[in-house]
């Protein structure tokens, strides 16, 4: 009502006009999303990629909606090798669908069909295997949200949980993967008070991701929190100290 008065005067016969206005702004805004510079953007390696392969992904979507296949094809494929590059399973499997469809339905060529058949199987288990993998966690996390206590009921939970990721690893794997099972680890000794082992579980995790370039601080950063209050709780004030120097 403050912002309708200083830009029209009287809200009470404004408000059609605000809002109008308020629309208009925001659409404005949206728009400007896709043209964003990377180069004066403060982004990590990892948020350039990240943005630049959903940007170029919608690119071919469009395009191929308007009938420029070839340049849609082309462009499939710089944003596959981009999806791949920080593991980007969803649009990675969208993407090989597409190239799938143009290659086995559009052109006929059966080689190039096989292979990006067999992509995509590989990838839509992988995928499965990601979204299962976020549920679990989610699901344990979300008995936290609102009660921080310690509930020793769910460690028998967090445990089938990692085993049945540990299984489906041995199939497929990714980053991702890696790092859900990996949490769930930290979960299940923090469940139980263990923050001996919270803290060994946390140095091996991060010692595990630093090997990586193009991740994001998403992989890290709740390994570092958890091994700062490993710390607290054993009285080892010092190492904590230490290991947030050290780590961050």
């Amino acid at each position: 009502e403050e912002a309708m008065g200083l830009l029209y005067g009287n809200p009470a016969t404004a408000k059609n006009s605000y809002w109008k206005l308020k629309h208009d702004l925001k659409k404005r805004l949206l728009n400007t999303l896709f043209f964003i510079d990377q180069k004066q953007a403060r982004q990590t390696a990892y948020e350039r990629i990240f943005y630049n392969c959903h940007r170029e992904f919608t690119a071919a979507r469009f395009l191929l909606r308007r009938g420029a296949r070839q340049v849609a094809v082309e462009l499939l494929h710089k944003v596959l090798k981009k999806a791949r590059q920080i593991e980007l399973t969803p649009i990675e499997l969208e993407a090989l669908q597409l190239l799938r469809h143009h290659y086995g339905v559009i052109l006929g060529e059966r080689r190039k069909f096989e292979e990006y058949n067999k992509k995509v199987l590989y990838c839509t288990e992988l995928y499965d295997a990601e979204n299962k993998a976020d549920g679990f966690q989610e699901e344990l996390l979300s008995y936290y949200v609102k009660d921080k206590s310690t509930k020793h009921q769910y460690f028998e939970m967090a445990q089938r949980y990692e085993a049945e990721l540990r299984r489906l690893m041995g199939r497929v794997n990714s980053k991702k993967l890696q790092h859900r099972v990996r949490f769930i680890s930290v979960a299940m000794n923090m469940i139980v008070n263990d923050y001996e082992a919270t803290v060994k579980s946390c140095l091996e995790a991060v010692r595990y991701f630093r090997r990586f370039s193009n991740l994001p601080d998403s992989y890290i950063r709740p390994y570092i929190y958890q091994l700062v209050v490993s710390y607290i709780q054993l009285q080892q004030y010092q190492k904590g100290e230490e290991a947030i120097q050290r780590l961050l």
